[in-house]
């Protein structure tokens, strides 16, 4: 029986890692295995990488279930033999990276952009037989392809054919879905390198617990902070209270959890020495 893979979900996350899928074609080194795709993409060097281990095996078949997209098509690109379902979809695109800097720093960031896409576009076309020209100007397009454009051979499956009114209509939803996710990407990395350069960010991420949009978050709503006189009333503000260490199954008091020491002689001490009389 022929070892089989599974590969759902982004690449270059969870299980879908070069060195995961490295191991499993080294224990099936020397023997055909087929691998089941179904990925909207992920990290594209991870993809490169796993597409060089495939090739390496030279016995790998790639089944395409659904949809393999951007950094997932490009190790589908790796296999001795490319099969996809009648119904699943391929998408390629130029890839694409966040930058900033001076003039200089954004045009060797838009050279490097330039050289991955040449050698994206020739692994396709090695795998295909497209001319470069062509492939080069499906990842300016950034389309959805149907099984026979990359495809040596179509799966037909127990179902019966999904009619081309239906296809249309996945194909669109296949593209909002596509373009939403990269959108969420794209505000995420734009997200992290906000947080790297803001000194209240780094600040707000020391905390235990609070990372990129729960800092962001916080500093769109208070900017510097000043309207806090210490960190007690910031914490305060958050809804924070401190650790509670007795023992016993004895639970501290009010006035301790609100900042307040405890009554003294009948009496609670507040805040800049006030004094308050109980209840």
């Amino acid at each position: 029986m022929t070892e089989t893979l599974h590969i759902y979900g982004p690449i270059g996350e969870g299980e879908n890692t070069p060195p995961r899928i490295g191991a499993f074609l080294d224990d099936n080194a020397g023997v055909p295995v087929v691998i089941a795709v179904n990925s909207y993409g992920g990290i594209a060097s991870d993809g490169a990488a796993i597409l060089a281990q495939l090739d390496r095996h030279g016995q790998v078949r790639v089944e395409v279930l659904g949809v393999a997209a951007s950094a997932a098509s490009l190790l589908v690109m790796g296999a001795a033999e490319i099969a996809m379902h009648r119904a699943a979809h391929l998408m390629i695109h130029e890839p694409s990276n966040l930058a900033w800097g001076t003039a200089d720093d954004l045009r060797r960031e838009a050279g490097m952009l330039d050289k991955i896409s040449e050698t994206y576009a020739q692994a396709y076309a090695r795998a295909t037989g497209h001319p470069v020209e062509r492939i080069r100007a499906w990842m300016a397009a950034e389309g959805l392809e149907k099984a026979t454009g990359f495809a040596r051979d179509v799966l037909d499956g127990s179902e019966p054919d999904i009619p081309e009114i239906g296809q249309d209509v996945i194909r669109v939803l296949c593209r909002q879905l596509l373009s939403t996710d990269y959108l969420v990407r794209w505000h995420d990395l734009r997200l992290q390198a906000v947080a790297r350069a803001d000194h209240r960010m780094k600040l707000l991420q020391t905390i235990p617990g609070v990372g990129p949009v729960t800092a962001s978050a916080i500093v769109a709503t208070i900017g510097s902070g000043r309207q806090f006189r210490n960190g007690r009333e910031f914490a305060a503000w958050l809804g924070l209270t401190p650790r509670n260490n007795s023992s016993g199954g004895k639970e501290a008091r009010a006035g301790s959890i609100l900042g307040v020491p405890p009554p003294q002689n009948g009496r609670s001490v507040g805040p800049r020495g006030r004094r308050f009389l109980p209840g």
